[in-house]
């Protein structure tokens, strides 16, 4: 578990220079944010997960997406290995998610240190 401290200054947020309560300036708000360290669901695979599949019955669906915050008993998470070589059931279609975001979060993070991003 990550915990991150912050100190809050007047007029830094709306609700602090309203003068609602718990935001004086000077007030620390403290943020708990939960590590993702979940492993691969494939039986005797021990690597960290780093993808999430999910699927939709009705529309024969299988979705391949960056892991997830949370953890949900309708998903599975799977590492990287065997998110590539995850097959959908016959009839069924696949969409793998990941590629598109990461290559726009990619381009975003470059360019936001000024270099250009070549895909």
């Amino acid at each position: 578990t990550i915990v991150l401290v912050a100190s809050l200054d007047a007029g830094s947020m709306p609700e602090a220079s309203a003068g609602c309560r718990g935001s004086a300036p000077g007030t620390h708000v403290r943020i708990t944010l939960s590590v993702m360290n979940r492993r691969c669901a494939r039986p005797c695979c021990g690597q960290n997960a780093d993808t999430t599949l999910s699927f939709d019955y009705s529309s024969r669906q299988v979705w391949l997406d960056e892991l997830q915050p949370f953890d949900s008993p309708a998903n599975h998470d799977l590492c990287r290995r065997h998110a590539n070589r995850t097959q959908p059931p016959k009839g069924w279609a696949l969409r793998d998610r990941r590629a598109a975001e990461s290559e726009v979060l990619m381009a975003d993070t470059v360019e936001s240190v000024g270099l250009r991003y070549a895909s």
